[in-house]
């Protein structure tokens, strides 16, 4: 028992939301269960936090993943003991792989009834292996500990933003009863959680030197952008530091910048002056090769950007998560914060001169900037008029976004799509993606925690291909509650497409089972039928006219809507062939 009758339980949870808040979290996402009542009652009493109520724990797990990526703070994932934390590891492992701030709560049994065939009782200890930066046991509650807790709160909590952000576990062990046993609250006068200042990790001097006299050398310089890394830090405010710093950076080197949609840098930004060139993957067949290659974030996931960065004279990664570098081809690993290294190096080339290469970098800067608007234009004059393909799909989802839109483009075709044809098209918006472990699960869910932490103001938009879509079907009662504008555009073209595009379709054995074990086509109907059942606006459309009207309508209504839209797919091969024709016709 503690102070006022109601049991050291409860005033233990207290104490740990409490110092989560004092720790700078905001957002909590609990699953209902018995164990973990004393979490959800503090939780629910701390007026600091706000909280979502998602009953399937998989969907709750992506749900705080996207508020954590708009957000750059840990967000909070709380559930009962058992198989209910198991759920969470799909979403831990996304969170592990892209460097996104997580911190999972789970309540759990006493040691006592382990092993004992007692209810809802496994062991929980380390269950997510490496997949975590941390595990934390905070123990039974006892009066002795007490005074230490919120350390240890601050602790998890710090461990999760840095110094390379992810998820942490921490075990919270509960005895019976787990209900408040007296009446009134008492007043916890215990101590508050530490105050936590976070450094940036910035490149050394060398570091800048490094790439500065690189670039001076080099005639032809190429920046490429792969998916951001995820930080501590707003994704907005993240992208506009970084498309600053490539601006300035571009400008100082003579440099061509070229980025994917997930990178961050695609877009004008909030000046209407583009920081880079869009539509990585057909670029980079449009230029010669580079003296040097600079990649920041992830591996770009154009197939085309490998074969390119083989030819490259040097190559340059930055690393500010881990070394991404899958195929050991960098000369140079630069360790530090993107935009602060470029932006060094930009005040260091001005100090010391354009050096022997300027005037190569700049004719190949014109050259590229060339090819960029003959592509942009080939895009326009292939499916300016024509029929809706997911290629012109991806390019009028992407030139309808508002200003100071939030942008989910799903794995699979869409990311692709969207970088190809729709980044020509993309203005002042913030993508959020989940390229972490790149897998196809959670969209739906990830749409809603999104929806949950951007501005009211901003509309949030999905791009998601049908499988993804049938795969987090259970996460749409979750999506019927997200305050609106919060739209998803599913692209029904029959099943997993990009499995045409693989090696094993050109085997007898892949052609004679494709559809079966590769394509897999949802059943007809199966999305609408149960948006509609949840009551979310539901439309089909199969004109780009029809998805213009629907599209506009959805954001206008400020509510949840899903727009299924039917894509021929022979038609969306054979414009993409004529754009891939058109894009080859378009090199110098």
């Amino acid at each position: 028992m503690s102070e006022g009758g109601e049991g050291i339980h409860l005033v233990w949870a207290r104490r740990v939301a409490a110092a989560l808040a004092d720790c700078g979290a905001r957002h909590v996402v609990l699953s209902p269960g018995s164990r973990s009542t004393p979490l959800a009652l503090a939780i629910a009493e701390e007026e600091r936090l706000s909280l979502s109520v998602v009953i399937d724990e998989r969907a709750a797990g992506f749900v705080a993943l996207g508020q954590a990526r708009v957000t750059g703070l840990p967000s909070v994932l709380v559930c009962t003991s058992g198989s209910a934390v198991a759920h969470y590891h799909p979403a831990v492992i996304e969170a592990d792989a892209a460097g996104v701030p997580l911190l999972v709560l789970s309540a759990d049994r006493p040691l006592e009834l382990q092993s004992t065939a007692a209810s809802q009782t496994i062991d929980q200890v380390k269950l997510f292996g490496s997949h975590v930066r941390r595990y934390v046991d905070l123990g039974v509650p006892d009066e002795p500990a007490m005074a230490s807790l919120p350390r240890m709160v601050a602790s998890a909590h710090l461990a999760a933003l840095g110094p390379r952000p992810g998820p942490v576990h921490v075990n919270a062990r509960f005895r019976k009863p787990l209900e408040p046993v007296g009446e009134g609250r008492a007043e916890d006068g215990g101590r508050r959680a530490p105050a936590i200042f976070l450094p940036r990790l910035q490149a050394s001097d060398d570091a800048v030197m490094e790439l500065a006299s690189r670039v001076r050398a080099a005639k032809r310089v190429v920046v490429a952008a792969g998916p951001a890394w995820g930080t501590a830090e707003p994704a907005r405010a993240r992208a506009e530091r970084l498309r600053a710093a490539a601006r300035v950076f571009a400008g100082a080197a003579d440099a061509v910048v070229l980025a994917e949609v997930t990178s961050g840098l695609a877009g004008t930004g909030s000046d209407e002056e583009p920081s880079a060139l869009g539509a990585l993957g057909p670029m980079v067949d449009c230029l010669a090769p580079a003296d040097l290659l600079v990649q920041i974030g992830r591996p770009p996931v154009a197939s085309r950007f490998g074969a390119y960065a083989s030819r490259a004279g040097a190559r340059v990664v930055v690393v500010d998560g881990e070394a991404a570098d899958p195929d050991a081809s960098a000369d140079v690993w630069l360790v530090g914060d993107a935009a602060d290294l470029l932006g060094r190096a930009a005040a260091r080339l001005a100090s010391l001169g354009p050096g022997d290469g300027a005037q190569g970098r700049r004719a190949f800067a014109d050259s590229a900037r060339g090819a960029h608007a003959r592509l942009a234009a080939a895009v326009l004059r292939e499916i300016g008029g024509g029929e809706l393909t997911e290629p012109s799909l991806a390019h009028d989802l992407v030139s309808r976004l508002p200003a100071r839109a939030f942008f989910l483009p799903g794995n699979s075709s869409p990311v692709r799509d969207a970088c190809a044809f729709g980044s020509f098209a993309m203005k002042d918006i913030t993508v959020i993606h989940q390229r972490g472990a790149a897998g196809i699960d959670g969209l739906f869910a990830g749409l809603a925690g999104v929806r949950h932490a951007a501005p009211a103001g901003s509309p949030v938009v999905a791009l998601v291909g049908d499988v993804s879509a049938l795969h987090d079907v259970g996460s749409l009662a979750v999506l019927a509650s997200a305050p609106g504008p919060c739209v998803c555009v599913v692209v029904d073209n029959g099943g997993g497409r990009i499995f045409e595009e693989l090696p094993v379709a050109r085997t007898k054995a892949g052609q004679a089972h494709l559809e079966r074990l590769f394509l897999t086509p949802p059943p007809s109907g199966a999305v609408g039928a149960f948006a509609s059942a949840l009551g979310i606006t539901f439309g089909r459309v199969d004109s780009r006219r029809a998805f213009a009207a629907a599209f506009e309508a959805a954001l206008a209504s400020g509510a949840p809507a899903i727009i299924e839209a039917a894509v021929p797919t022979e038609a969306s091969r054979a414009t993409r062939a004529r754009l891939c024709a058109a894009f080859e016709a378009g090199r110098e």
